[in-house]
């Protein structure tokens, strides 16, 4: 690990800790949401598997949430992380930026049965 990396990474653990509760993508509730499988299908093909993108796109509003987020997101692409979600971003997301490109949007419809029950404290009123 680089020192850039420890300094980005130990900068994000003391935020969080100075925040005495940890953000939700720690819990193990939500988890599946951060680090899923590929959004392919399995079986060799190239079909996307809507279910995983859905679950990419829940992962990325609770992340809207969290004040965490730019910090997050920067450690995740100067760490070069390969996998999940992190400060709202994909891992095709953090390449493409990595790489000086502006990632791709993906826009989904989400309807009011679809979004995410989340602790009242974080609900908006």
């Amino acid at each position: 690990m680089s020192r850039k990396v420890e300094k980005l990474y130990f900068e994000l653990m003391s935020a969080i800790g100075n925040t005495g509760q940890p953000p939700l993508c720690a819990d193990p509730e939500y988890i599946d949401l951060y680090f899923h499988e590929s959004k392919y299908s399995k079986g060799g093909s190239r079909a996307l598997d809507y279910s995983v993108i859905m679950k990419e796109q829940e992962a990325k509003l609770i992340c809207n949430l969290c004040p965490f987020k730019a910090q997050c997101a920067e450690y995740a692409i100067v760490a070069e992380e390969e996998f999940g979600v992190w400060g709202g971003l994909s891992a095709t997301e953090r390449n493409q930026l990595r790489r000086g490109r502006a990632p791709k949007v993906v826009r989904t419809v989400i309807t009011d049965d679809e979004l995410p029950i989340y602790p009242p404290s974080l609900e908006t009123e």
